[in-house]
């Protein structure tokens, strides 16, 4: 009996071995047959192959328009440098940028182009890119936008299905794509623009935009649209784009843009009386056409009788949207807007324009 009892304990030893084996080798198998594909850097994973100076940064041409139940963002990431650690090894990278803000991403595309998705280095290492998402959350300025940087790939391609942004986490393309991933940094959020722009009912006093672009085709309304294009326009001046809304909807083309030159040291000030005040060395030529536009820089700060905004992040807001801004904007020496606007990040920031220096405390840009 002892002997039939120790043989049996055998077997059954033999019986789980092999059931292990097997569970073993179908794990093996399992992985090898549904792993991901695997990029050619996988080996360095987040070691930065793809790296930055540092110097970029966030200019938004929408931040957090809302759009029923959705906030719509677009931003521009200006001024990046991007370095290859490995130039001697490998020609070229093809790859994709995608911004991690709000619990949502974004495809970067070239700026210069608008859909072009896939980026090439070196070709494309100091390239402007463009972003544009949807997100459930509102906007909080001075938030970082997360930057990761991808080798290109089907995989991504397949995870956005064909759109530029998605409303999935980052979690989610890392988990199914992890072989492509290679680096990633933050970027600051500065609350910068080109142009301010605005859009105003003049005789009723009915506010429908009052914010900062970066989008030279923003309006296509006489001379607002492509300013990028217009060699008229000095480098070093920031814009304001003045749309004087006829105030029927079915009749746009009754609409009047202007465009003005504003020097740098130009400011846009609650305290001040209206627009012109703050502009430094105005002349009637610095306002470019339609005379009606043009009248908006004289109209004094009010409280409106209507708010139609659809997006005037700008100003300021009782139980509406007014005729007046909500923070200090100045024109810096490299001809764009930048914003007071009291953030813990803003505050103490130092700008140097025409041998003056100004910081940014309590809500004013204060010259020293």
């Amino acid at each position: 009996m002892e002997m039939k009892g120790l043989a049996i304990q055998q077997m059954l030893l033999i019986v789980m071995l092999v059931v292990m084996l097997s569970i073993g080798a179908m794990i093996i198998l399992s992985n090898f047959l549904f792993t991901e594909e695997k990029g050619k850097f996988t080996d360095i994973f987040e070691k930065g192959i793809l790296f930055t100076d540092g110097s970029e940064r966030i200019s938004w041409v929408k931040y957090g328009e809302q759009a029923g139940n959705k906030y719509d963002y677009e931003f521009q990431v200006l001024d990046l440098n991007i370095g290859f650690k490995l130039e001697d090894k490998y020609d070229e990278l093809d790859f994709v940028a995608v911004a991690d803000f709000k619990n949502s991403l974004a495809l970067g595309t070239l700026y210069s182009s608008y859909d072009s998705r896939i980026l090439t280095y070196p070709e494309d290492r100091d390239a402007e890119l463009n972003f544009r998402m949807v997100s459930d959350e509102k906007p909080v300025q001075g938030e970082l936008v997360h930057l990761t940087l991808w080798e290109y790939n089907e995989c991504i391609d397949d995870f956005f299905k064909g759109e530029l942004y998605s409303e999935k986490p980052l979690s989610e393309l890392i988990k199914k794509c992890p072989g492509f991933y290679i680096s990633s940094f933050d970027v600051g959020s500065e609350w910068k623009g080109k142009a301010f722009y605005v859009q105003l009912d003049f005789t009723g006093l009915e506010l429908y935009e009052f914010h900062l672009t970066n989008d030279p085709y923003y309006d296509d309304i006489d001379t607002c649209g492509d300013w990028k294009n217009n060699i008229n326009i000095p480098e070093n001046n920031c814009l304001i784009l003045t749309n004087e809304e006829d105030g029927v909807a079915i009749f746009p083309s009754g609409d009047e843009c202007a465009l003005t030159l504003a020097r740098p040291g130009s400011l846009i000030l609650p305290a001040d009386s209206n627009i012109k005040q703050g502009l430094a060395d105005y002349s009637d030529h610095d306002c470019r056409d339609a005379d009606d536009a043009c009248d908006i820089l004289d109209l004094d700060w009010t409280d409106t009788n209507e708010d139609h905004c659809k997006d005037c992040e700008l100003a300021e807001k009782t139980d509406k949207y007014n005729w007046r801004p909500a923070y200090e904007l100045i024109c810096s020496e490299n001809g764009y807007w930048s914003v007071c606007d009291g953030s813990a990040e803003k505050t103490n920031t130092e700008l140097t324009i025409d041998n003056i220096n100004y910081k940014c405390q309590d809500n004013r840009w204060v010259s020293e």
